[in-house]
């Protein structure tokens, strides 16, 4: 799909199967049981190159130039899981060239957000991780014509989206990611599937869809929906009789149909009879060199991811040392920047040393006025001071006249400070002797009443706190007693609430030793020893057996459940841009093709959408369709 061969040349009794020889020494192919020489013939319709028939003898048209023979070699024949049957790295990459190129020319169906997805694993296997030295991604390499007319999505905004997914493949390597694209594709409704024209015994136009599973019939544009599809466990054999083909089933019905052209019958035999066989080769045990081929491939995995350990391990280096170095360039930068302050301060620096330098000049001229200033101002305050002196001279004698008019005053207030005190002794004598006159009727009258307030003498107060030196003392300490209430607690709990687990334990233990008397003994922790099976070791293997199995399952769901995710955020990501379905979208240069393939895609789309939203997918769909019994639907295809 990606390169071409030089011309071989070939001699007239060569079969198919010579040449078919030839070009896989060429490339160096060992599982050459998955493809196939494709020609055209003399009509334009594509057929494979038969191996045991000469290749002059077949409808090959040759080259009116050179009378050269032109082949393609493509994948004739589809595994049911890609990654168990697959082996070789360059068997993967055949795959993945054809399967690429299908969807890009819309051979296969794909939905949109699948194409995005693929797309993610096509770049990562084509470039790499993701990273901004990768130029802008070419959309036509990686997206089919119908999806991108099919949203109102700019050039950027498709480019965004891949390389949005793109990035979350990080550290993959190209095995990997064409492994990964193989394996979203493969649940492709239509991966895998080979169509012819065929009818019934009505003339009602059908397709033949020959796959891994089995062989479906398809009406009208419709190239999901099998009606019905028969499993090659249900198929007993097919002949070719009479410009027919006859298909028995395992319950003795038989289908017949033809093809719409003869020129293609052979094509269709030697598919169906390949498949088959392919199909009962991998219920078989795997051949010597099968298992030669998987050893040899489990070596080269395990060296690659050993070199890809190493791989990674010196990328985490150079990464650390990119690291260190750019940090070493910041500190560099930091230094040169810190530099520049500093030659900046410095140029400041002496331009403000200019300046004070200047300034220490005008600061000299104006001393040397200030000096003349301070001798003129020196001899006027010589002649102040003198003034001064005199002033103070005479400021003296009136202090001294002051000081003698103040002891004079202090003499007179003193004179009459003693007269004012010997009037008020005087005053003082009389109002004591006056208080110490009590009238007798008074104690009489205020004997009987306790409560009212007592008034007397001074020297009466004196001796009743003398008499009662205690009562201040209880009154402060009956205000100060706090009041306390307490409430009685039982020390003990009851009775009943003493029982411990163990005792309940026990108890419980005695209740069924009671109570099935019949029981067997029990040791410690109360287990039974069964006694030793001498089938231990098959007992352990088919368990060993059931956990892989289980592992392996549980991965497949992992997985189914990651890719459904994905393609759900895909699909909410993308449906609000969608273009309404009646709008033209341009085709193959407008031609009647291009225009049939927009319209089988936009019925694709709806059946799609219908699956989706039913929860079915490929594997669900074809079970629906095998309901009833092969001799059933037998009948409903002859009634299609």
């Amino acid at each position: 799909m990606d390169a071409d061969l030089e011309k071989i040349v070939i001699e007239k009794t060569w079969t198919g199967r010579h040449l078919f020889e030839a070009v896989c020494r060429i490339i160096g192919l060992r599982e050459t049981w998955y493809f196939g020489l494709q020609y055209t013939n003399k009509k334009n319709i594509p057929c494979w190159l038969q191996n045991d028939k000469t290749i002059c003898g077949q409808d090959v048209q040759k080259d009116p130039s050179d009378a050269s023979f032109h082949f393609l070699f493509l994948v004739k024949f589809y595994p049911e899981d890609v990654e168990p049957e697959i082996i070789l790295d360059v068997t993967r990459h055949l795959f993945f060239l054809q399967i690429r190129e299908a969807i890009l020319s819309m051979n296969l169906y794909c939905s949109p957000e699948a194409s995005v997805l693929l797309a993610s694993f096509a770049v990562q296997a084509m470039h790499g991780d993701c990273t901004e030295e990768v130029g802008p991604i070419d959309l036509d390499k990686h997206l089919p014509k119908s999806v991108i007319d099919q949203y109102d999505m700019s050039a950027d905004m498709w480019r965004d989206r891949i390389k949005r997914w793109w990035s979350r493949n990080a550290g993959q390597s190209r095995e990997e990611a064409e492994l990964e694209y193989l394996r979203v594709a493969q649940d492709l409704e239509m991966y895998g599937i080979l169509y012819y024209p065929i009818c019934n015994n009505k003339e009602t136009d059908l397709h033949l869809g020959i796959s891994a599973q089995g062989l479906g019939i398809y009406k009208g544009v419709n190239r999901i929906t099998p009606r019905p599809f028969f499993s090659w466990s249900e198929i007993k054999n097919i002949q070719f009789k009479s410009r027919k083909f006859h298909m028995k089933t395992v319950d003795k019905s038989t289908i017949s149909f033809r093809s719409r052209e003869t020129s293609i019958d052979s094509s269709i035999l030697d598919l169906c009879i390949g498949t088959h066989n392919l199909y009962l080769r991998r219920r078989q045990p795997d051949t010597l060199e099968v298992q030669q081929m998987r050893s040899q491939a489990k070596e080269d995995k395990q060296r690659r991811s050993v070199e890809q350990a190493k791989i990674a391990l010196e990328r985490k280096e150079r990464q650390q040392m990119e690291k260190e170095c750019k940090e070493l360039k910041q500190q560099v930068e930091l230094m040169t920047m810190e530099l520049m302050k500093a030659q900046e301060s410095v140029r400041k620096a002496e331009e403000a040393n200019d300046q004070l330098a200047e300034k220490a000049r005008h600061s000299e001229h104006e001393t040397l006025m200030l000096y003349k200033q301070k001798s003129e101002v020196e001899a006027e305050c010589n002649r102040l001071s003198m003034n001064n002196m005199k002033s103070e001279e005479a400021l003296l004698r009136m202090e001294r006249k002051a000081r003698e008019a103040e002891i004079l005053a202090k003499q007179m207030s003193m004179s009459l400070a003693d007269v004012s005190l010997d009037a008020n002794r005087k005053m003082t004598q009389y109002s004591s002797q006056t208080a110490l006159v009590i009238d007798p009727n008074w104690h009489q009258q205020h004997q009987g009443h306790p409560g009212m307030p007592s008034t007397g003498s001074y020297h009466q107060l004196q001796s009743l706190e003398h008499s009662h030196p205690s009562s201040q003392q209880m009154m402060s300490r009956s205000l100060n007693m706090p009041s306390t209430f307490s409430s009685p607690i039982p020390s003990n709990p009851p009775p009943n609430l003493q029982n411990t687990p163990l005792q309940n334990s026990q108890n419980s233990q005695n209740i069924q030793n009671s109570q099935n008397p019949k029981a067997p003994p029990t040791y410690g922790s109360g287990l039974i020893f069964p006694p030793p099976d001498p089938s231990i070791n098959q007992i352990f293997e088919q368990q060993t057996i059931l956990m892989e199995l289980e592992k392996s399952r549980n991965e497949y769901e992992k997985r189914a459940r990651i890719f459904k995710e994905h393609l759900e955020e895909l699909r909410g990501d993308i449906d609000g841009l969608k273009r309404d379905e009646n709008m033209t979208v341009g085709g193959q240069n407008g031609t009647q093709n291009g225009t049939q393939t927009i319209q089988q895609h936009r019925e694709h789309d709806a059946i799609h959408a219908q699956n989706v939203a039913q929860g079915f997918d490929k594997f669900t769909t074809m079970r629906m369709s095998m309901r009833g019994t092969p001799r059933q639907r037998a009948q409903a295809f002859d009634g299609m």
